[in-house]
């Protein structure tokens, strides 16, 4: 059975929205510190499980990945964006 297209979008916002404290997590540690390496990846298994328990065919990895980085992405900005202000305040 092949995934559907609200399947596989809504796996790629829940791999984004998991990853954005993720992001802000990673922003805020020392960058190549165990702390580092593990806001990029804990969040890994849990998409793993999703996509397995939805039936997801692995030809989508690439759609998850690509919405977990922008997730990582987004939520460093919103941490570095919100630092930027609170020093200019």
């Amino acid at each position: 059975m092949g995934a559907t297209v609200p399947v596989v979008a809504a796996l790629a916002f829940i791999s984004f929205a998991v990853n954005l404290p993720m992001g802000m997590w990673r922003a805020r540690v020392i960058k190549f510190s165990w702390q580092w390496f593990v806001a990029i990846h804990i969040s890994v298994p849990f998409i793993i499980y999703l996509r397995l328990e939805a039936n997801v065919s692995n030809a989508f990895i690439p759609i998850m990945i690509f919405a977990a980085v922008i997730g990582q992405f987004a939520g460093g900005k919103f941490i570095i964006n919100k630092k930027t202000k609170e020093d200019s305040a």
